[in-house]
C-alpha cells in the first residue's frame, strides 16, 4: 500500500480507515475470493464503480468482481437475500449508500453470507458499525458530504495502484455539486452528465461495467449519450419550471413546489432529483429569491425530493433532520428517506403527498 498524502488536507483524519480499506483491497485481490461491487444509481456512485473497476484490471482482479447497480441507497432485506443466493461468501462493497439504519436488517442478513462487507458513503448516517465493516465515510471523521463517494474510491484505490482516476473523481465532485475546489473543465461536465445519463437510462444487466468503461474513455460514444442526455434534461427542466409554484414563509423562506412525477416518469431520464436540482437552481436565480433562503421541493404521489441553498443552510435548515423527524412523528406513512442537510429524498405510502408535504413545510417554517 502506497502511503501518500491527501488531494485535500482536511481528509488527514480520515487516514486510518482509508488506508485500512486499501489494505483490505490488497487482501482480496491476492486471494481468489469473488467481490461484488454495489454501487448507486447516479453519477457519484458510478464513477466511484468505474474507479474500482480501473484499480481491479490493474491488479489483474477484474475477472473476479462483479459490478451491480443498486436500485436504491436502502439495501432491502429482498436485497439481500437475492444476494446471499446469488453471491454466497463474497467480499461486498457498497459504494454511495446503505450507510443507514434502514439498510440494517438487509445487511443483518448478508453478514450471515459475506467473507466482507465494506461501505463507502457520504449521506448522514447514525447508524453503528457493525463488527467487521469498514465503513469510510466524510461523516464519522468531522467533515461534510461534499467529499463524495467517488472521491473517497479515488483516495482509496490511489493507494493501491495508479491507474487512471482523474477525470472520474472529479466528475464525481460534479455530479454531486461539491463545494471542494477543483477544477470544472467541458469535458468534466460532459463525463458527469454522461454519468448520471446511462445510470438512469442504461440497461446494466445488457452492458457490463467494461463496456460502460470504453464508453467513458471514448470522446465520440460519450459525445452522443452527452447530447441525448442535455436535450432530455433541457426539455424536463421548461416543463417543471412551467408548473412550479412558489411562496415566501412567514420566516421569509422561499419555498417551491414541483410536481416532478408530471414531467419524468419513474425509472427515466432526468431522475426526477436532477429535476428537483434544476429547478431550484434556476429560482434561486431569480431576482425575487436573490439572498433568499430557498427550499425546493419536487413531488410525486409516494415521494420527495428537496433542495436547499447555502443561505437556507446558514439558517438552520437542515433536510435530513427534518426527514428523521417526520419518520417518528408519521410512522409507517414514511418508508424511508435521508440524504444531506441540502439535498434529500423520502419514500412514503402512495397518496399521502399533500399530508407529507404540508408536515414539510410546517418544519420549514419553524427555522430560525
Amino acid at each position: 500500500m502506497q502511503h501518500l498524502g491527501f488531494t485535500y488536507d482536511a481528509m488527514e483524519q480520515m487516514r486510518t480507515v482509508i488506508e485500512e480499506m486499501a489494505q483490505r483491497i490488497e487482501q482480496i485481490a491476492s486471494s481468489k475470493d469473488k467481490i461484488v461491487v454495489k454501487y448507486d444509481s447516479d453519477g457519484d456512485g458510478l464513477s466511484g464503480a468505474l474507479i474500482l473497476y480501473r484499480m481491479f484490471v490493474k491488479l489483474k482482479k477484474d475477472a473476479d468482481a462483479t459490478f451491480v447497480q443498486s436500485p436504491s441507497p436502502v439495501y432491502r432485506v429482498e436485497d439481500a437475500m437475492r444476494d446471499v443466493e446469488i453471491f454466497p461468501n463474497a467480499h461486498f462493497i457498497f459504494i454511495d449508500g446503505e450507510n443507514n439504519d434502514d439498510s440494517e436488517d438487509g445487511l443483518a442478513i448478508l453478514r450471515k453470507s459475506a467473507k466482507t462487507i465494506s461501505i463507502i458513503d457520504h449521506h448522514l448516517s447514525t447508524r453503528k458499525k457493525a463488527p467487521g465493516e469498514i465503513v469510510v465515510t466524510p461523516i464519522w471523521h468531522g467533515l461534510g458530504y461534499e467529499y463524495t463517494s467517488g472521491f473517497l474510491c479515488y483516495e482509496i484505490a490511489r493507494r493501491v495502484c495508479d491507474a487512471d482516476y482523474e477525470m472520474l473523481w472529479k466528475a464525481s465532485l460534479y455530479c454531486d455539486k461539491s463545494t471542494l475546489e477543483y477544477e470544472i473543465t467541458e469535458e468534466i461536465e460532459e463525463v458527469g452528465l454522461v454519468l448520471d445519463y446511462i445510470s438512469t437510462v442504461m440497461n446494466h444487466e445488457k452492458h457490463s461495467i467494461e463496456f460502460i468503461d470504453k464508453l467513458i474513455s471514448s470522446r465520440e460514444m460519450r459525445r452522443v449519450e452527452y447530447l441525448s442526455a442535455k436535450d432530455s434534461i433541457d426539455m424536463a427542466t421548461r416543463l417543471a419550471l412551467s408548473i412550479a409554484r412558489w411562496s415566501t414563509l412567514a420566516n421569509g423562506t422561499v419555498v417551491v413546489l414541483v410536481e416532478v412525477g408530471r414531467i419524468v416518469e419513474s425509472g427515466e431520464f432526468p431522475p426526477r432529483g436532477k429535476v428537483t436540482g434544476r429547478v431550484h437552481d434556476a429560482f434561486i436565480e431569480k431576482d425575487e429569491c436573490k439572498g433568499k433562503a430557498v427550499v425546493t421541493i419536487g413531488y410525486t404521489s409516494d415521494s420527495l425530493m428537496v433542495r436547499a441553498n447555502k443561505k437556507a443552510l446558514e439558517a438552520g435548515f437542515n433536510g435530513n433532520s427534518i426527514i428523521e423527524e417526520l419518520k417518528k412523528e408519521m410512522g409507517n406513512i414514511i418508508i424511508s428517506g435521508g440524504g444531506h442537510a441540502g439535498a434529500s429524498a423520502m419514500k412514503f405510502v402512495r397518496g399521502f403527498d399533500k399530508v407529507v408535504i404540508d408536515a414539510f413545510v410546517r418544519k420549514i417554517a419553524a427555522v430560525g
